[in-house]
C-alpha cells in the first residue's frame, strides 16, 4: 500500500472467508504463495511481482525487465527471497496502524 500512490490494489487476507474463497476458485495453494487477481486472471510468485509492477506504473514498470529471466529461474529467486525475507530484511512485531483510506481498501 505504501507504494501504491494512485490506489489501484485492493488487498484481502488469505486467512479470511474471501481470501480462502479466491484461493480455491483459482486452485492456488495458499501455503505456496501470494495470488494477484488481474483481470480476472490469477497470478502468483514472480509472474504475480511481474503483474503488479505493470498495474502500478511508473518506475515499477520498468522491473518488467526481468520478463526476460526465465520463469523457472524467477521463481527460485523468488523462492529463496521469500525463504530468506526475515533474516535478510527482519521482522516488525506489530502491525502498521492503517489510514481510513488504507483500511478501505481491505476487501
Amino acid at each position: 500500500m505504501r507504494f501504491d500512490r494512485r490506489p489501484k490494489v485492493n488487498f484481502a487476507s488469505m486467512q479470511g472467508a474471501l481470501g480462502q474463497a479466491l484461493y480455491r476458485h483459482y486452485s492456488v495453494d495458499p501455503n505456496e504463495s501470494y495470488m494477484l487477481i488481474a483481470n480476472g486472471r490469477a497470478f502468483t510468485a514472480s509472474r504475480g511481482y511481474l503483474e503488479l509492477c505493470a498495474l502500478m506504473g511508473g518506475v515499477w514498470h520498468l522491473l518488467r525487465v526481468g520478463a526476460l529471466i526465465p520463469e523457472g529461474w524467477r521463481d527460485a529467486l523468488y523462492a529463496a527471497i521469500a525463504r530468506n525475507r526475515y533474516r535478510w530484511f527482519g521482522r516488525v512485531e506489530y502491525c502498521a496502524r492503517l489510514t481510513p483510506e488504507q483500511r478501505a481498501r481491505l476487501l
